[in-house]
C-alpha cells in the first residue's frame, strides 16, 4: 500500500479551497495594485477578474473530477469488461482516493473469488463426467452379467429338474 490515500471528498475540497483562496488573493491584489478611481473601471476590472477566475475554477474543477473520479471509473469499467469477457485481470490499478482504493480492493477480492468459483465448477463438472462414465460402464457390464446370471439360474433349475426324474 505504499502511499496513503486521502478520501475523495477531502481531496476535492482541499484542491478547490486552494483554488478559491488563490482567486480571492488575485482579486484583492489586482484591486490594490491598480487602485481604480472611478466605479465603472472598478466594476469592469472586477467583472474580468470574476470571469477569468470562474474559467480557471471550471477548468481546474474539470481536471480534478477527471483525474479523481472519471479516470478511476473508466479503469474499473475496463476491468469489469475484461472480467465479463472471461479474461481475469492480473492486477487492479492503484487509485489516488481512499474510496476508489477500497472499491479496487473489493474488486480484486471479488475477482479472486470468481476464479476460485470457476475452478470449483470445472472440477465439479469433471467429477460429474467421470461419474456419468462410471455409471455407463457399470450399466454396460451389469446387463450381460445379469443375463448370464439368469441363464445360470435357468440351467441350475433345469439341472435340478433333470435329477429329480
Amino acid at each position: 500500500m505504499g502511499t496513503a490515500r486521502r478520501p475523495l471528498r477531502a481531496e476535492l475540497l482541499f484542491n478547490l479551497a486552494f483554488l478559491t483562496s488563490a482567486a480571492v488573493i488575485l482579486v484583492s491584489l489586482t484591486t490594490l495594485l491598480f487602485g481604480f478611481n472611478d466605479v465603472r473601471s472598478t466594476l469592469w476590472a472586477l467583472a474580468v477578474l470574476w470571469l477569468s477566475t470562474t474559467i480557471i475554477f471550471v477548468v481546474f474543477g474539470l481536471h480534478l473530477i477527471g483525474r479523481l473520479v472519471l479516470k478511476p471509473l473508466r479503469q474499473l469499467g475496463d476491468l469489469v469488461d475484461q472480467l465479463a469477457s472471461g479474461t481475469f485481470p492480473d492486477e487492479v490499478p492503484k487509485f489516488e482516493s481512499e474510496e476508489f482504493g477500497r472499491l479496487g480492493d473489493r474488486f480484486r477480492r471479488m475477482t479472486e473469488q470468481l476464479v476460485d468459483a470457476q475452478t470449483q465448477v470445472v472440477r465439479t463438472e469433471k467429477l460429474a463426467g467421470i461419474g456419468r462414465l462410471a455409471a455407463g460402464v457399470a450399466h454396460e457390464i451389469r446387463n450381460p452379467l445379469g443375463a448370464n446370471g439368469n441363464y445360470v439360474e435357468v440351467v441350475q433349475i433345469g439341472r435340478a429338474a433333470w435329477r429329480e426324474r
